[in-house]
Order: structure tokens, then C-alpha cells, then sequence
């Protein structure tokens, strides 16, 4: 039997963390009357959201009615399935409470009204205690419905708390783990208690496995994309990005800034970053339709980026160039004083001469040989000569 299945809380009080949220759930429940607002559970997968809610439930004496985004997504199929069930009591004389789970992913790519079905069953059928859980809080549409409800946080559970929980239910199996070994499974674990579980069973069906499979799973940003280029194959690559501790957008802006920065030619950085713009038009469909099985396809074509890199890249935080770099350093001091005067020669605004009047007065006064007095008549300083000098040079020389 599955761990998690056999000590999933019975009662509210037999959960782990978010101790405040629990009581306000609770607090909630206890005191609900037709007409009360409905709560929304917000936190990342694992925290005990779902598992509140069931050991609550069966605490106060409610029947479960639930829906999940794997069960329906439209407003038909939500009103088919909810309608007749909202009266006040089962066949057993329990009362009910409406539960929507994954209420984020109801509105992926087949949404069609089921927004509205929802917000209809807040305004009109408000009867039965409702309770809506979502792993993201930026969704749209979960903050148009936040707004009708009442909402709670859950967090992830510390890794503190998450270790002592774990060692309960080694005891409870009469099992042991080495210390190192337990803490790499807190620590990959980050926070849910559901995967904590799973990858204790895990370790303790095989220590040995579980040591090296556990071991440096968890990676810094900077040393794990330093592993990730030199890895020897996709499949080697896909390890390594999956154990990075980052989210798949911090992963992305740190791939970028380091081919970038990389000393490449032209044509092996174009075909790079052309992987990087792939993978992030898939993040970008992930996040706007909530379709998050698609990140393995997101992770697949990023594992491809260190192999097909002509030579080893190494990690980069920045998203200029060096050589650009040290120019700005250089020259900005002289760039800024001669982009106010030209400002005034122009009766311009500084920042329309330096996005867009600049190179074009730079081409033409190099080519009609007037730069030498114009740049004289404006009373320019030495070092702002040698930077428009340069610049001009370099402006020419790309004609």
C-alpha cells in the first residue's frame, strides 16, 4: 500500500504546517450559513489543500460533492454534474459541501463557459458551503473569482517540520534511514508533504538506489547550468535541468543571458538562441492555457541546448555581451554629455537623440566632413570628441 494513501489525515488536527491556514478553514466551515461567502484554498501542489478539505469534512459531518479539471472543464458538463446534487442533504441525512479542485486548470484550452458556470454557482446556488483549491494565483481567472470569495493561504511546509513528519512515520513502519539520507529527501521534496512521503517509501524499499538517486538532486543555479553544458547527452542534460532548484522561467532567463554572453560566432548563437525562443513560445502557451503537462516537452528542448553547442558555454548572469559591456562602462560619461548638447542643438528630448537622431546625424556629418566643427561649435569635452569620433567610425564603416 502507497504511504500516502495510508497516512493521509483522518483529522484536520493529524495534518502538517500551515497551522493558520488550517484554523481558518475550520473557523470557516464551522460557521457557515446560506449565504456565506465561499473560500479559495491558494498554494503550490503538496501543501494539504485537497487533504484539508476531506479530513475537515469527514470531521464536521459533510458529504464531499467534488470536481477537478480532469473531470470537466466546460459550463455544460459543470451543471450536469453539480445541479442535481445541490440540496441540503445526502441519502445518509449529511449535509453537503461543494467542493472545486484544481479550479486553475478549469479553464485550460477546452474552457467553454465554465467561468461562468462557476460564478453562477457562487451568486445563485449558495446554499451549501463551497470550497475552491488552485496551485496559481496569478491566473486571471482565479483572481476574478477571488475576488467573491474568501481566500486562504497554504504554504510549504518547512523543512523542519517536513523531517519530523517523516521520521513519525518511519517509526510507525519500523523503519530507519540514514540522517543524510533523509534530509536529501526533505530537501528534493521542497515543501510537499505528498512527494515527501512518496520519495520516503521510496528510499526505504532501497537505501542504496535512493543515495545515489537523491544525492545532489537539489542545484544551485550557477553550479547546476555549469554541470548542464557539459553534459555528454540530452538525457544527461534533462537530469541535470530538472534538479536545479529554479522555476522554469529563472531556468530560461539564465540560459539566454549565458549564450548571450558566450564567445560563439554568429551563426552557433542564432541557432542556440533559436532553441531558447522555441522553448520559451511553449512556456509561454503553458502559462496562458495552464497546461502544465507540456513543461516536460518545455524541459525536453532545453536539454538539447548544451549539446548543440559547438564548444562548452559557461553560466552567465548577465545578458550583454562583455565587449558591449565595457563600452557602455567606458563611454557612457561621454555619450551622456553629448546626447544633452545634441539635445539642445536639436530642441530635442536626450532620450529621442540617443534612440533614434544620433546615428543618423553621425552618418551625415562624417560623410560632409562638418562633424570636426559642429562638435566645436557645441563646445563638446575631449573624452565626448573620442566617443561621437567612434562611433561616427564605426557607423561609416558598416554602410
Amino acid at each position: 500500500m502507497f504511504w500516502v494513501e495510508k497516512y493521509r489525515p483522518k483529522t484536520i488536527a493529524q495534518m502538517v504546517g500551515n497551522e493558520t491556514a488550517r484554523l481558518k478553514l475550520y473557523s470557516w466551515l464551522k460557521g457557515w450559513k446560506p449565504g456565506s461567502r465561499p473560500l479559495m484554498l491558494l498554494g503550490p501542489p503538496g501543501t494539504g489543500k485537497t487533504s484539508a478539505v476531506h479530513a475537515l469534512a469527514d470531521e464536521l459531518g459533510y458529504s464531499v460533492i467534488e470536481l477537478n479539471a480532469s473531470d470537466v472543464r466546460t459550463e455544460e458538463a459543470i451543471k450536469a454534474t453539480l445541479m442535481p446534487a445541490l440540496t441540503n442533504l445526502d441519502l445518509f441525512g449529511r449535509q453537503k459541501l461543494v467542493f472545486l479542485d484544481e479550479i486553475d486548470g478549469l479553464f485550460g484550452q477546452q474552457d467553454r463557459g465554465g467561468l461562468n458556470a462557476v460564478m453562477e454557482l457562487i451568486d445563485k446556488y449558495n446554499t451549501l458551503p463551497m470550497v475552491m483549491a488552485a496551485n496559481f494565483k496569478d491566473d486571471e481567472k482565479v483572481k476574478k473569482l477571488a475576488k467573491k470569495c474568501e481566500v486562504v493561504y497554504f504554504k510549504r511546509v518547512p523543512p523542519r517540520l517536513l523531517e519530523l513528519h517523516l521520521r513519525r512515520i518511519l517509526k510507525m513502519e519500523g523503519k530507519e534511514l540514514p540522517r543524510e539520507l533523509l534530509k536529501r529527501v526533505v530537501v528534493y521534496s521542497r515543501g510537499d508533504v505528498r512527494s515527501a512521503i512518496n520519495n520516503l517509501q521510496y528510499a526505504s524499499l532501497a537505501p542504496e538506489q535512493a543515495e545515489l538517486f537523491f544525492r545532489d538532486m537539489t542545484l544551485g543555479i550557477s553550479e547546476g547550468l555549469e554541470q548542464f553544458f557539459r553534459a555528454r547527452s540530452p538525457e544527461m542534460a534533462l537530469r541535470i535541468l530538472s534538479e536545479i532548484d529554479a522555476n522554469p522561467e529563472e531556468k530560461l532567463r539564465a540560459l539566454f543571458s549565458s549564450v548571450v554572453s558566450a564567445d560563439l560566432d554568429i551563426g552557433s548563437k542564432l541557432s542556440l538562441l533559436k532553441l531558447i525562443s522555441d522553448a520559451d513560445l511553449i512556456f509561454g502557451r503553458i502559462k496562458r492555457r495552464q497546461e502544465w503537462r507540456l513543461l516536460k516537452y518545455f524541459y525536453r528542448l532545453l536539454s538539447h541546448l548544451g549539446v548543440a553547442s559547438p564548444r562548452p558555454l559557461n553560466y552567465s548572469e548577465a545578458d550583454i555581451p562583455w565587449s558591449l559591456r565595457l563600452r557602455i562602462w567606458n563611454d557612457a560619461s561621454g555619450f551622456k554629455e553629448a546626447n544633452h548638447k545634441l539635445a539642445k542643438f536639436f530642441h530635442s528630448s536626450s532620450k529621442e537623440v540617443a534612440s533614434t537622431l544620433l546615428a543618423y546625424f553621425l552618418l551625415i556629418a562624417s560623410a560632409k566632413g562638418v562633424l570636426d566643427r559642429i562638435m566645436d561649435r557645441m563646445d563638446l569635452s575631449d573624452a565626448a570628441k573620442r566617443v561621437l569620433e567612434a562611433e561616427a567610425e564605426r557607423i561609416g564603416g558598416a554602410r
